[in-house]
């Protein structure tokens, strides 16, 4: 979708149930047991904690760069993809596409959308404890699912 110029798509074209939407898809991994109750990975994790997971499973679908964004402090960070699309700057994470990076960085109050550490990710080894079969499984079910969410060719 485009709007004022802008490339939005996925969960971000209703932004303002987006989080409940996420929180909604639930995997059959669970995630951990709290009080004998089983809790299961949901979407919203990816935003939550394991949004390089999703960003490394996209660049192996999809061959995207995968980019981390962090304040100046370097104390919060976001992970997602960057694809140039429609001559357009295409960040991507679980929420699907978009262009505008304030949106993206929404649910990240601490990064500075104006001034943003951008660095790209080459050395996916340095990451590979990150790689819970599990949570790679379930961003691929997702992906499948949503497919038009988050293929820009």
């Amino acid at each position: 979708m485009i709007n004022n110029g802008l490339i939005h798509t996925g969960f971000y074209s209703n932004c303002d149930t987006s989080f409940n939407k996420l929180k909604q898809i639930n995997s059959k991994y669970v995630a951990t047991i709290v009080n004998g109750t089983s809790i299961y990975y949901s979407a919203f994790n990816f935003l939550d904690g394991y949004c390089l997971v999703f960003a490394y499973v996209l660049h192996l679908r999809f061959g995207y760069d995968v980019i981390i964004i962090t304040n100046d402090s370097g104390t919060e960070d976001h992970c997602c993809c960057y694809n140039k699309y429609m001559n357009h700057d295409l960040y991507i994470d679980v929420r699907g596409g978009i262009t505008n990076l304030n949106k993206l960085l929404q649910p990240f109050p601490n990064i500075d959308s104006g001034h943003p550490k951008i660095e790209k990710i080459t050395d996916f080894e340095n990451y590979s404890d990150e790689w819970i079969p599990e949570l790679m499984s379930f961003a691929n079910y997702i992906i499948d699912n949503y497919y038009d969410y988050y293929c820009f060719k």
